[in-house]
């Protein structure tokens, strides 16, 4: 988390929400991460349902 100096009082920049510039808050609403999730091979947010949990419980061959 960013620390406020001295100079965020007279900061110059028109983008902000009280002292804190507007990509902060943008940032902060959306999470450390704000691309979307990919779809990976861990079961992710990103992962379908055919993909999820197929790693972590094969189904067992007949």
């Amino acid at each position: 988390m960013a620390v406020l100096g001295d100079n965020a009082t007279s900061s110059t920049d028109s983008r902000t929400v009280g002292l804190v510039p507007v990509d902060v808050v943008v940032a902060v609403v959306l999470g450390a991460n704000a691309r979307p999730p990919v779809a990976g091979h861990d079961g992710g947010p990103g992962a379908t349902d055919a993909e999820a949990g197929h790693r972590e419980h094969p189904e067992p061959r007949q």
